[in-house]
Protein backbone atom coordinates (compact mmCIF):
# COMPACT_ATOMS: atom_id res chain seq x y z
CA UNK A 1 0.00 0.00 0.00
CA UNK A 2 0.97 3.49 -0.40
CA UNK A 3 3.40 5.08 1.83
CA UNK A 4 4.17 2.08 3.53
CA UNK A 5 1.10 1.59 5.19
CA UNK A 6 0.38 -2.20 5.95
CA UNK A 7 -3.60 -3.69 6.62
CA UNK A 8 -3.78 -7.25 8.09
CA UNK A 9 -6.61 -9.53 5.97
CA UNK A 10 -7.36 -13.25 7.00
CA UNK A 11 -7.94 -15.04 3.78
CA UNK A 12 -10.27 -16.60 2.26
CA UNK A 13 -12.70 -14.13 4.01
CA UNK A 14 -13.22 -10.79 2.21
CA UNK A 15 -11.15 -8.10 3.10
CA UNK A 16 -11.60 -5.25 0.91
CA UNK A 17 -12.07 -4.34 -2.99
CA UNK A 18 -11.44 -1.78 -5.60
CA UNK A 19 -14.57 0.23 -4.10
CA UNK A 20 -12.90 1.48 -0.81
CA UNK A 21 -9.78 2.60 -2.52
CA UNK A 22 -11.98 4.71 -5.20
CA UNK A 23 -13.83 6.11 -2.15
CA UNK A 24 -10.62 6.74 0.03
CA UNK A 25 -9.57 8.79 -3.28
CA UNK A 26 -12.68 10.37 -3.43
CA UNK A 27 -13.21 11.79 -0.07
CA UNK A 28 -11.29 15.12 0.79
CA UNK A 29 -10.11 15.41 4.87
CA UNK A 30 -7.70 18.04 6.38
CA UNK A 31 -5.80 17.25 9.18
CA UNK A 32 -7.67 19.19 11.71
CA UNK A 33 -11.00 17.73 11.47
CA UNK A 34 -12.63 14.25 13.05
CA UNK A 35 -13.88 11.65 11.20
CA UNK A 36 -15.84 8.92 11.46
CA UNK A 37 -14.98 5.75 9.79
CA UNK A 38 -18.66 3.79 10.04
CA UNK A 39 -18.25 0.14 9.55
CA UNK A 40 -14.37 -0.15 9.60
CA UNK A 41 -14.45 -3.41 8.54
CA UNK A 42 -10.57 -4.15 8.02
CA UNK A 43 -10.12 -0.30 8.93
CA UNK A 44 -8.63 0.70 4.92
CA UNK A 45 -10.31 3.65 5.08
CA UNK A 46 -9.55 5.15 8.00
CA UNK A 47 -5.74 3.79 7.53
CA UNK A 48 -5.28 5.03 4.31
CA UNK A 49 -6.78 8.51 5.34
CA UNK A 50 -5.09 9.46 8.19
CA UNK A 51 -1.84 8.30 7.06
CA UNK A 52 -2.92 10.85 4.01
CA UNK A 53 -4.16 13.50 5.53
CA UNK A 54 -3.73 13.37 9.20
CA UNK A 55 -7.08 13.73 10.01
CA UNK A 56 -8.14 11.70 13.07
CA UNK A 57 -10.64 8.91 13.01
CA UNK A 58 -13.16 6.65 15.18
CA UNK A 59 -13.60 4.04 13.36
CA UNK A 60 -16.86 1.69 14.24
CA UNK A 61 -17.59 -1.89 13.27
CA UNK A 62 -20.38 -4.15 14.49
CA UNK A 63 -18.16 -7.53 14.51
CA UNK A 64 -15.90 -7.87 17.00
CA UNK A 65 -13.36 -9.82 15.13
CA UNK A 66 -12.93 -7.49 12.16
CA UNK A 67 -12.01 -4.63 14.89
CA UNK A 68 -9.56 -6.61 16.48
CA UNK A 69 -8.41 -7.21 13.17
CA UNK A 70 -8.40 -3.85 12.22
CA UNK A 71 -6.75 -2.84 15.92
CA UNK A 72 -3.55 -5.02 14.59
CA UNK A 73 -3.34 -3.04 11.44
CA UNK A 74 -3.82 -0.26 13.20
CA UNK A 75 -0.89 -1.03 15.78
CA UNK A 76 0.89 -2.04 12.53
CA UNK A 77 1.47 1.33 10.76
CA UNK A 78 1.47 3.27 14.74
CA UNK A 79 -1.44 5.20 14.09
CA UNK A 80 -3.27 4.02 17.84
CA UNK A 81 -3.22 7.89 18.82
CA UNK A 82 -5.10 8.91 15.48
CA UNK A 83 -7.24 6.03 14.94
CA UNK A 84 -9.92 4.82 17.72
CA UNK A 85 -10.92 1.15 16.85
CA UNK A 86 -15.20 0.83 19.02
CA UNK A 87 -17.36 -1.92 18.75
CA UNK A 88 -20.72 -0.91 18.34
CA UNK A 89 -23.64 -1.20 16.01
CA UNK A 90 -24.06 1.99 13.82
CA UNK A 91 -27.68 2.13 14.49
CA UNK A 92 -27.65 2.38 18.10
CA UNK A 93 -25.14 5.18 18.07
CA UNK A 94 -26.12 8.54 19.64
CA UNK A 95 -24.76 12.00 20.26
CA UNK A 96 -23.02 12.22 23.51
CA UNK A 97 -19.54 13.38 24.99
CA UNK A 98 -16.58 13.31 22.88
CA UNK A 99 -18.63 10.87 20.28
CA UNK A 100 -20.47 14.02 18.49
CA UNK A 101 -20.16 17.24 15.92
CA UNK A 102 -17.88 14.89 13.43
CA UNK A 103 -16.29 16.72 11.11
CA UNK A 104 -16.90 14.33 8.50
CA UNK A 105 -17.59 10.60 8.15
CA UNK A 106 -17.27 7.80 5.19
CA UNK A 107 -18.78 4.55 4.90
CA UNK A 108 -18.71 1.78 2.04
CA UNK A 109 -21.91 0.01 2.91
CA UNK A 110 -23.00 -3.13 2.06
CA UNK A 111 -25.06 -2.77 -1.14
CA UNK A 112 -26.73 -5.99 -1.83
CA UNK A 113 -30.33 -7.44 -0.53
CA UNK A 114 -32.12 -10.88 -0.75
CA UNK A 115 -30.74 -13.32 -3.12
CA UNK A 116 -28.00 -16.15 -2.98
CA UNK A 117 -25.83 -15.10 -0.07
CA UNK A 118 -22.27 -16.40 1.41
CA UNK A 119 -21.92 -19.28 3.67
CA UNK A 120 -18.86 -17.32 5.78
CA UNK A 121 -20.75 -14.54 7.95
CA UNK A 122 -17.86 -11.75 7.81
CA UNK A 123 -18.66 -11.65 3.81
CA UNK A 124 -22.04 -12.10 3.74
CA UNK A 125 -22.52 -8.85 6.92
CA UNK A 126 -19.94 -7.23 4.37
CA UNK A 127 -21.90 -7.36 1.35
CA UNK A 128 -25.50 -7.49 2.36
CA UNK A 129 -27.45 -5.04 3.88
CA UNK A 130 -29.09 -7.66 6.79
CA UNK A 131 -27.32 -5.31 9.94
CA UNK A 132 -26.81 -2.06 7.84
CA UNK A 133 -29.06 -0.19 5.29
CA UNK A 134 -27.61 3.25 3.40
CA UNK A 135 -30.78 4.83 5.37
CA UNK A 136 -29.53 3.29 8.54
CA UNK A 137 -25.58 5.01 7.70
CA UNK A 138 -28.14 8.12 6.70
CA UNK A 139 -29.28 8.09 9.63
CA UNK A 140 -26.39 7.70 12.11
CA UNK A 141 -24.42 10.30 10.09
CA UNK A 142 -27.05 13.05 10.68
CA UNK A 143 -26.61 12.23 14.30
CA UNK A 144 -23.00 12.60 15.46
CA UNK A 145 -22.15 15.19 12.07
CA UNK A 146 -21.68 18.71 13.17
CA UNK A 147 -23.46 21.08 10.64
CA UNK A 148 -22.24 21.84 7.70
CA UNK A 149 -20.50 17.99 8.43
CA UNK A 150 -20.05 15.48 5.25
CA UNK A 151 -20.82 12.21 4.91
CA UNK A 152 -18.90 10.30 1.86
CA UNK A 153 -20.28 7.40 0.85
CA UNK A 154 -20.78 5.10 -2.18
CA UNK A 155 -22.89 2.53 -3.67
CA UNK A 156 -23.87 0.88 -7.49
CA UNK A 157 -25.23 3.28 -10.12
CA UNK A 158 -28.74 1.22 -10.19
CA UNK A 159 -29.12 2.54 -6.05
CA UNK A 160 -27.88 6.28 -6.77
CA UNK A 161 -31.54 7.22 -6.95
CA UNK A 162 -32.21 5.68 -3.38
CA UNK A 163 -28.88 6.93 -2.11
CA UNK A 164 -30.28 10.40 -2.75
CA UNK A 165 -33.43 9.51 -1.22
CA UNK A 166 -31.74 8.53 2.01
CA UNK A 167 -29.48 10.93 2.20
CA UNK A 168 -32.34 13.99 1.39
CA UNK A 169 -34.32 12.61 3.60
CA UNK A 170 -31.98 13.10 6.35
CA UNK A 171 -30.93 16.61 5.97
CA UNK A 172 -27.99 15.64 3.89
CA UNK A 173 -27.75 17.29 0.93
CA UNK A 174 -25.81 15.28 -2.07
CA UNK A 175 -23.09 18.44 -2.89
CA UNK A 176 -20.36 16.34 -4.92
CA UNK A 177 -20.88 13.39 -6.80
CA UNK A 178 -18.54 11.12 -9.31
CA UNK A 179 -19.93 8.29 -12.00
CA UNK A 180 -17.11 5.34 -12.06
CA UNK A 181 -17.30 3.68 -15.21
CA UNK A 182 -21.44 3.35 -15.11
CA UNK A 183 -20.91 1.24 -12.27
CA UNK A 184 -20.22 2.86 -9.13
CA UNK A 185 -21.31 6.79 -7.91
CA UNK A 186 -19.49 8.31 -5.09
CA UNK A 187 -21.02 10.83 -3.24
CA UNK A 188 -20.18 13.82 -0.89
CA UNK A 189 -22.97 14.84 1.18
CA UNK A 190 -23.69 18.23 3.77
CA UNK A 191 -25.24 18.00 6.75
CA UNK A 192 -28.09 21.16 5.80
CA UNK A 193 -26.29 21.98 3.02
CA UNK A 194 -28.61 23.88 -0.31
CA UNK A 195 -29.36 22.50 -2.88
CA UNK A 196 -26.90 22.23 -5.95
CA UNK A 197 -24.78 19.10 -7.12
CA UNK A 198 -21.23 18.99 -8.92
CA UNK A 199 -21.10 16.16 -11.28
CA UNK A 200 -18.07 14.45 -13.03
CA UNK A 201 -18.61 11.46 -14.90
CA UNK A 202 -15.12 8.98 -15.27
CA UNK A 203 -15.29 6.61 -18.64
CA UNK A 204 -11.88 4.87 -17.83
Amino acid sequence: MENGLRIRVEKPAFSYGGDAISLANFARLKKSERALDLGTGTGILAILLNGRYGARFTAVDIRADMCALALESVKLNAQEDAIDIRCADLRTLRPKAGFENFDAAICNPPYYSGGTQSADEQRRQSRHQDSCTLRDVAACAARLLKESGRLYVCCPVSQFADCCAALIEHDLQPKRVCIQRNRLALLEARKGGGVGMELTIENE
